[in-house]
Order: C-alpha cells, then structure tokens, then sequence
C-alpha cells in the first residue's frame, strides 16, 4: 500500500542533543549553577537570563556532541557598565578567559563574544563559564561547528546546506528517517508529497458505502471505524503516518457528507409523502363529514 511521504519526519521523545549544525542553548537551561541567578528583569534577553555573581561563581551545561570536533562557542552577555569576566572550561580543560568582557553600557545592550578552537569529544561535554571578578548577565550559548559559516551568534543561526539527515537535540535517529527532532516545530508551511489517491473517489458511483446499520453493527464489534486502526494497534506501534491519517480522515468525511445527502434525500421523500397523506387525509375528512351531515 502507498503511502505518504512527509518532507520531514518528526520524531519525538529523543533525549539529549547531538547535532553538527549550529546550535544555540539558553542560559537558563543549566545543568549546574553556583552562585548564579536565573533572571528576567533586564529587557531585550531572550526570555530568562542568567545573573552572575562575584569572582569564582559558575554555570554549566551538557552538551552532546555526535563526534569529536572543534566548535567556536558564542555567548550573549551584558555587562551593566563595569569591568566583568569569564572563564571558559569545557570538561574540564581552560580555554581561556575573557576579562575584562567588551562593555556594554547598559543592562538592557548585550553584546556577543566567543571562544575559537573549543574542542569537543564524541559523546557528553560539560561546559562551564566561571566568573572572572564580577559576572556579567548571560543570555545564551551558542555552539557553531568549525565548518558551519552560516550563524551569527544566534539571531538567525540554524542549519544550513545539504545534509543526509538531521538530529535536532535528538540522542539518536531510527532507521528509514532522515530527520529526528526532540521539542517543538514551528514553520510558516509544511508540503506534503502525495504518493496516494485522493479520497474524492467517495464521490464515484462505483464506490459503496456501508448501510449505516452496518456500520454500527461494525463500530459495536471493533470499536472504530473501518479501514481505521484501533487504538490498540497505534499504541503498539508507537507512531502514526501524520500524511495518510488526513487522507483517511478527508475519505470519512467525503463519506459523511454522502450520507448525509442520502439522508436528506429519504427526508425530502418523505416529507412530500407526509405532505401527501395529510392532503388526502383532509379529503377524506371533508368527504366523511359530508356523508355525516347530508342535506336536508
């Protein structure tokens, strides 16, 4: 049986990121904090920011990388207008300081800076920036692969070129799938590729339609409808065809509407039968007064 292919298949429930495409990490989504705050009273941050303290304080986070690989690692950071640094270790190794950072005037202006030639090992990183004196606000890492030359600190970062699949914060990719992603998707347009007849043959003369005794007789037995899977069978196999579930929806409603113009139809039928048997039940009525009262 054909089916549907979706441009992108969307598999959820994955686990920790693993990608080579530019990736970006909200401050706040820490595995570790030591005299850090989560914040969110300083505007023009992306949602929550991170609020460092004095000299020594630290944030880290993990990050799962596919393989062993160099990657610039970016940060958004404000400095409110006074001398403040950081310190970059990734597993345990210094990768250098900033300090004091480029300052930024004002809370609410961040500014983005990084570290080049950040080595990273197949397998899980912790990565951990240490206040050097005073800590500025953190908004975001971002993670940029040596070869990726397509992200600009995060604005607008994301994949870019040609690729065989693709994992998005995704441990790992099942066979027969190009794409797996692990949270949600927004876009503008998903395009389906149509490897399916599409359901107007409910419409033909050829195509029978269950008489609705039938069907109930079969729903009572199956609990769902037919040509539909149960419930039990979508659970077992843990997934659904996102594509063929709206060819077969749009089949069961091309089969709702002929129902219900058949029904109509048998409703019209039998209002004008209606209509006639109270026309001739008025005729007999005057007919049978008539005979009860003849003239004198």
């Amino acid at each position: 049986m054909s089916k549907m292919c979706f441009l992108f298949s969307f598999l959820l429930s994955l686990g920790l990121a693993r990608q080579t495409a530019a990736q970006t990490i909200q401050a706040e989504n820490t595995s570790k904090l030591s005299g850090v705050k989560v914040q969110s009273t300083h505007a023009n941050a992306d949602g929550s920011y991170l609020d460092y303290g004095g000299e020594g304080t630290y944030a880290e986070w993990q990050f799962a990388s596919s393989t062993d690989q160099t990657v610039e690692l970016k940060i958004k950071y404000s400095t409110g207008n006074s001398s403040r640094g950081l310190k970059l270790t990734v597993n345990g190794n210094s990768f250098g300081t900033k300090s004091p950072l480029t300052n930024t005037d004002d809370w609410e202006d961040w500014e983005i800076t990084g570290w080049t030639n950040v080595a990273l090992q197949a397998g899980n990183n912790t990565i951990r920036l240490t206040a050097v004196g005073a800590g500025p606000n953190l908004d975001r890492l971002n993670i940029v692969p040596n070869d990726d030359s397509g992200d600009n600190g995060g604005e607008n970062s994301g994949a870019q070129g040609s690729f065989n699949t693709l994992r998005v914060n995704a441990n790992s990719l099942p066979s027969a799938y190009k794409v797996a992603v692990n949270g949600g998707i927004i876009t503008d347009e998903v395009r389906i590729q149509l490897n399916e007849y599409w359901p107007d043959y409910v419409f033909t003369p050829t195509y029978s339609l269950l008489d609705l005794t039938e069907l109930a007789q079969f729903i009572q037995q199956n609990k769902h409808l037919p040509g539909r899977k149960s419930a039990t069978e979508v659970e077992k196999e843990g997934h659904f065809d996102l594509g063929q579930l709206n060819v077969k929806l749009l089949e069961k409603i091309e089969e709702l509407t002929r129902y219900a113009i058949e029904q109509d139809k048998e409703n019209t039928q039998l209002q004008k039968k209606l209509k006639a048997q109270e026309t001739r039940l008025k005729v007999l009525e005057k007919a049978l007064e008539t005979s009860s009262n003849p003239k004198k």
